[in-house]
């Protein structure tokens, strides 16, 4: 079953991906206090188990990652939210 965790230090978000189909879709996105989007990133997986790094905004109040479908956007899992740390 695919599995996604994220935390956050600082201003560094990780991803922690297990059981990805290849070509999944990461989607990490970062938003202020007020729920205003303030950036985000994408990275295509190759499948399997994965680490990901990004660097989010110095503003972000709380960041999101989101694992879908490539082609057609279907969630894989369900998204995960973290606060900064």
């Amino acid at each position: 079953m695919t599995a996604l965790r994220g935390s956050v230090r600082n201003t560094t978000l990780t991803a922690t991906v297990d059981y990805a189909p290849a070509n999944a879709l990461l989607i990490a996105a970062w938003f202020d206090a007020d729920g205003r989007l303030l950036g985000a990133k994408t990275v295509t997986l190759g499948g399997g188990s994965e680490h990901r790094h990004f660097t989010a905004d110095v503003n972000a109040a709380k960041c999101k990652l989101f694992l879908v479908d490539k082609a057609s956007f279907v969630p894989l899992c369900a998204a995960v939210e973290a606060g900064r740390g």
